[in-house]
């Protein structure tokens, strides 16, 4: 089976480690251009070009995966499915249609909740006590394609999004390599989304760490545990940042 997989973040790349790991497909990465990084700004590669180049992975880095010449350059090599973790451009109807059993995609939610971005933050924040991933087709419609397989995450008390998150890109791995082995032997389930059970969150807004007070002691707390480690909660005193 011959995957065409695409990611940038570090997310990503520990997913396709997980493939690779596999030892079963031959894959071909597709994922974001040399950017500027770091405090000096230096232009590097993200993790997954690192982890494609390191493992002998055909990577190509389309500044547009929409634009039709990259489409051109790609269409006639035999790919028999999309797998997308985290990449950050929205797919042409005709790039996921490309493989010969379509794109798929893992999203860290059990969708139909928490559609759109950050769903684990936004889980935590909102105080949610299981969540899961999502093995689902990639359809135009964000987020609204049929469903592959589930599986719950408990969130424990002393999570935050960092450790929430590294429950599900283990379980998210796990249950992607299972979802494509189903698929290949032609025994993957698919049931359609149920669009009365959906909810959507999008990317979290900038100041969303500012805490208000007024809220309960219980909603502070879950938004410092949704955007810990990475992002922070704070507040000020006398004028100043604390």
């Amino acid at each position: 089976m011959k995957i065409l997989f695409f990611g940038t973040a570090d997310i990503s790349s520990r997913v396709l480690k997980k493939l690779f790991a596999a030892n079963k497909y031959e894959i071909e990465v597709i994922t974001s251009c040399d950017k500027p990084r770091g405090r000096g700004l230096e232009v590097k590669a993200c993790e997954v070009k690192g982890l494609a180049e390191f493992l002998g992975v055909k990577t190509y880095q389309p500044e547009k995966v929409k634009d039709e010449t990259f489409y051109e350059s790609i269409k006639n090599n035999g790919y028999d499915l999309g797998v997308v973790v985290a990449y950050g451009q929205i797919l042409s109807q005709k790039i996921i249609e490309l493989p010969k059993m379509g794109t798929i995609n893992l999203h860290f939610s059990l969708l139909p909740k928490y559609r759109g971005a950050a769903p684990y933050n936004w889980a935590l924040i909102n105080g949610e006590k299981v969540t899961g991933v999502t093995i689902m087709y990639v359809k135009k419609e964000l987020d609204e394609g049929d469903i592959i397989s589930q599986k719950e995450v408990v969130i424990e008390p002393g999570d935050d999004a960092g450790t929430l998150l590294e429950k599900l890109i283990t379980e998210g791995g796990e249950l992607l390599v299972k979802a494509i082995a189903d698929l290949k032997e032609g025994k993957a389930e698919r049931r359609e989304q149920k669009k009365e059970d959906a909810t959507y969150f999008g990317k979290l807004p900038e100041g969303i760490g500012n805490i208000d007070w007024a809220k309960s002691a219980v909603e502070i707390h879950n938004l410092v545990r949704g955007l810990a480690p990475l992002l922070s909660a704070y507040s000020g005193l006398n004028g100043k940042l604390i």
